[in-house]
């Protein structure tokens, strides 16, 4: 049996579909026989690149000029991150993710002056998605009452067979269904129609991008000595590393690569964060060397001129850091990458003794939201207390200690201050999703990581619900939470529904803070009343380095 655990053995059995890589239990091998379908989505997507092309000129022919995306987590990421780093190709659509619940984030796509020439792309695996459904409902409602009956051809579904999102498609004349394989999972699905009929809207040339994810398909099949099966390495190198305490990952990136963290991000933390381990994605930042602790590790995917990212590996490597570098010859690889990394994510899954194809942990926020809003729990009863509410901001915690003096500065230091060696702080702000905000958040991040010495993640919501907040809930107890939720000035009704956004964003974040608190994961949760710019501007300068003194 050890020997079917070598590295050549591992990759082998992993293509002949052997489910006992990741589990001995019957169900649960029977689940993952139904999830291995990505292992041939290059050659999937291949055979569909000519129907997908005529598809999206009859879009652009019939007046469309902008698409948005409406989906969560692995539905969505893939369309984002071949947006930001390609933009429009010749003759493409603009194109945007909407997965933020925010009123303000829904009013901006709402009062477009564009509404009547875009093409809406409702994605979800399960058809039942929450989000989704409730932007399909308020975006058809708005198209209805500017276009009248012709509104259904502005929707397009990207969904299993016979869900009942397929279902909602064909009845009310939706101007397109795209039925995924229902053998892969969402955030395995970059290669399906959830990644391409976004990059086909795009303008993006899709055959080139082919190209380079059945270069990667072929090369993970290398097994002689002296081949390069960059993918099998690059599992090997992240269970390897996680085994042994290094879970903190540093994903190093070329600039023009950058938006690819965030697939990374979700991909790796909900596939391996479970049953109490799983590996920590944590955002570039460039900090001292002296500042990585002994629990980080390091891979970079460089483009070929890209000299100071092979001289800051080499750095971190001289450091005393493992470090694995993946060269690519140009952004036209990104679909290589994208089998790549989840290739490599099930080899790691295997070494960690976890299904990397499941997300046991992610509906338990979802069914306490549920509940909220149809008033089945205490909206007015927190699972802990009100540590401090003062100018317009509100802590609520546990009432411990140095933390409970009844001072802003002093509440948050408190708790900050019981970050360990081996823990990271996760901010998870639920805001509308602005530069101004995503800048600011930044901030507060920087300052809170020079202070603790612990990696420090921005994971907004409730997107993350989708990502990381498996592994929050999922993997190791060494996660430290901080939820920002803000008022808004006005909501948005959601039709068919008795609430409207802002509540369902409230409800979001509350419902994960309840499950968080319930699973004794420390957390606070910190309530804006004030303009959001001010709010957030105080609690950076909470954290000042003089205030952080007089702590």
């Amino acid at each position: 049996m050890k020997s079917d655990k070598t590295p050549s053995k591992i990759g082998q059995r992993l293509w002949s579909r052997d489910v006992s890589l990741w589990t001995g239990e019957a169900d649960e091998q029977a689940a993952i026989a139904n999830r291995l379908g990505w292992l041939d989505a290059p050659l999937w997507f291949r055979s569909k690149i000519n129907g997908l092309v005529s598809w999206a000129d009859e879009v652009r022919a019939a007046g469309f000029d902008r698409a948005v995306v409406l989906g969560m987590g692995g539905s969505s990421l893939a369309a984002e991150v071949m947006a930001r780093i390609f933009g429009q190709g010749p003759g493409g659509l603009a194109l945007t993710v909407l997965d933020n619940t925010h009123p303000d984030a829904v009013r901006a796509v709402l009062e477009s002056a564009h509404l009547e020439s875009t093409l809406f792309l409702v994605a979800s695996k399960s058809g039942t998605t929450l989000e989704a459904n409730v932007f399909l409902a308020t975006f058809l409602e708005a198209l209805r009452q500017r276009v009248g009956a012709d509104a259904g051809n502005h929707f397009v579904v990207i969904t299993d067979a016979d869900t009942p999102l397929a279902r909602r498609a064909a009845d009310e004349g939706f101007r397109h269904c795209f039925i995924n394989p229902g053998d892969i999972g969402g955030r395995y699905s970059a290669l399906t129609f959830f990644g391409m009929v976004p990059a086909a809207l795009l303008g993006l040339n899709l055959s080139s991008l082919c190209d380079g994810a059945e270069t990667a398909l072929a090369d993970a099949h290398l097994f002689e000595a002296g081949k390069d099966n960059s993918a099998l390495e690059l599992g090997l190198f992240l269970g390897h590393w996680a085994k042994r305490g290094r879970d903190k990952l540093s994903v190093l990136l070329s600039p023009a690569l950058t938006p690819l963290s965030v697939w990374i991000e979700q991909l790796i933390a909900e596939s391996t964060g479970k049953r109490g381990v799983g590996i920590v994605p944590v955002a570039d930042t460039r900090v001292p060397l002296d500042a990585y602790g002994t629990d980080r590790v390091f891979v970079a995917v460089g483009l070929a001129c890209d000299v100071d990212l092979t001289q800051r590996c080499q750095a971190i490597k001289e450091a005393g850091h493992p470090v694995h570098y993946h060269s690519l010859t140009s952004t036209e690889s990104l679909a290589g990458e994208f089998f790549r990394w989840e290739f490599a994510t099930a080899v790691a899954g295997s070494l960690l003794g976890i299904n990397p194809f499941d997300e046991p942990d992610v509906t338990v926020s979802k069914n306490t939201t549920t509940a909220l809003l149809q008033g089945q729990l205490e909206t007015d009863t927190t699972p802990w207390v009100t540590l401090i509410d003062e100018a317009g901001i509100r802590v609520d915690g546990r009432r411990s200690g140095s933390a409970d003096t009844g001072e802003l500065a002093s509440s948050l230091i408190g708790f900050l201050a019981a970050v360990q060696p081996g823990d990271y702080v996760a901010l998870l702000p639920y805001l509308p999703g602005t530069s101004q905000h995503e800048a600011a958040m930044a901030t507060l991040a920087t300052r809170i990581r020079s202070w603790v010495r612990a990696p420090v993640t921005v994971n907004p919501g409730p997107r993350y619900l989708h990502s990381t907040g498996q592994l929050h809930k999922g993997g190791p107890a060494t996660g430290v939470f901080v939820i920002i939720t803000v008022s808004a000035d006005s909501d948005i009704a959601i039709p068919g529904e008795a609430f409207g956004f802002g509540q369902l964003n409230l409800a979001q974040a509350e419902g994960d803070y309840r499950v968080l608190a319930g699973l004794d994961r420390r957390v606070i949760r910190v309530h804006l009343s004030c303009p959001t710019d001010i709010g957030l501007t105080k609690l950076a300068a909470c954290l000042a380095t003089d205030a952080m003194a007089s702590g």
